[in-house]
């Protein structure tokens, strides 16, 4: 009997505090393209040992923990700021006049390298109801989360999950759940939106840049479970996060040269050679939903947007092939904001009609 993953499920909650050991209250789940997670059991063959033969004589295990991938398409309704909560670590939320509210996600300004602990559970489909299995991992974090933005369609995230233990549950289908998952209105699309802009870099004017994919990734940078290992223990102790980054990474279809100088010498036509001092620049990534909110009530898309105040960018050596367009792959990394605030380091400002998201307690 072949059994195919379409009735899989996949969600999670945030931990209370977003601390470790603590309790989730509430269960989000998403449709998801891929749901790599899973428990992870290692186990280890012995040395070679004299007076034996030239096969292992034996195996144990040596540990255990929760990982993998989630890969999904978001949507902006609601329930995907619990992700970005957890991605990014805190959330300050206003009364927008236009959509509702204005998220903004950020590090917290007090804590910038906490990031909160959840839980994940997926559901795995069996030829009956009665044959399903569902596991549970406990203490996850996100590691990475890689948001792609193709040249048509919608927005995707691939999520790298950690966690130090888990669980098996033969009975998923009694899982509860906050609500269903939700549907595809709000999805984000590249079409939509302002696009990729640097607004105070007056070589641009402001204008959107002419790129056909990009890629903003966030990694979180965390202790791995090998340097968690503890002696008494199968689990890994904990997960904590080191420096965090932001990298944008972006293909340039190829309008003027205006870009290709300011990435190589600052921009300035007068400067015909290497200048050491290149300036830096702002960013910014934004793309909405095709449909407004509530049509006739809230005149207005769901949205999502990216930003960063201080970004130094690099590019790839500008290759001429054959009659191929002409594009060149431009990298970004953040660095620290001029203001030295940690919460200035990037952003990301969701809009929809949920009024806040606080860290569950």
């Amino acid at each position: 009997m072949t059994v195919t993953s379409q009735a899989g499920m996949v969600g999670s909650g945030i931990q209370a505090n977003g601390l470790k050991g603590g309790a989730v209250s509430t269960w989000y789940r998403y449709k998801a393209n891929v749901i790599g997670l899973g428990p992870v059991v290692e186990k280890q063959v012995p040395p070679p040992e004299i007076g034996g033969t030239n096969n292992p004589t034996g195996s144990y295990v040596s540990g255990t923990y929760y990982a993998g991938r989630v890969s999904l398409t978001p949507r902006l309704e609601g329930d995907f700021g619990w992700l970005l909560l957890a991605i990014a670590g805190d959330c300050v939320s206003a009364a927008n006049a236009t959509t509702g509210f204005t998220h903004r996600f950020a590090q917290s300004p007090t804590n910038p390298i906490f990031i909160p602990f959840l839980s994940f559970r997926r559901s795995i489909p069996g030829v009956t109801q009665d044959t399903d299995v569902g596991d549970i991992g406990k203490d996850c974090i996100i590691q990475t989360a890689v948001f792609n933005f193709p040249q048509v369609g919608p927005l995707t995230v691939d999520m790298d999950v950690m966690g130090r233990d888990w669980l098996l549950d033969d009975a998923p289908e009694l899982w509860a759940w906050a609500d269903i998952a939700e549907p595809y209105t709000s999805c984000p699309m590249v079409m939509k939106g302002s696009g990729i802009r640097w607004p105070n870099v007056a070589l641009f004017g402001g204008n959107p840049l002419p790129v056909t994919n990009a890629r903003v990734s966030l990694n979180n940078n965390t202790t791995t479970v090998q340097e968690e290992r503890v002696i008494g223990s199968y689990f890994p102790d904990d997960f904590a996060t080191r420096q965090r980054t932001l990298t944008v990474e972006m293909t340039y279809k190829w309008a003027n040269p205006d870009l290709y100088r300011f990435v190589l010498n600052g921009g300035d036509p007068a400067v015909t050679g290497f200048d050491p001092c290149i300036p830096n620049s702002d960013f910014e990534l934004r793309i909405e939903s095709p449909c407004d909110i509530d049509e006739g009530v809230i005149n207005h898309p769901w949205a999502l947007q990216f930003e960063a105040p201080n970004m130094s960018w690099n590019a790839s050596p500008l290759q001429l092939s054959g009659d191929d367009i002409l594009t060149f792959d431009v990298t970004g990394t953040a660095v620290e904001a001029a203001t030295g605030a940690a919460e200035d380091y990037f952003a990301i400002l969701l809009e929809n009609t949920q009024a806040s998201y606080p860290m569950p307690t």
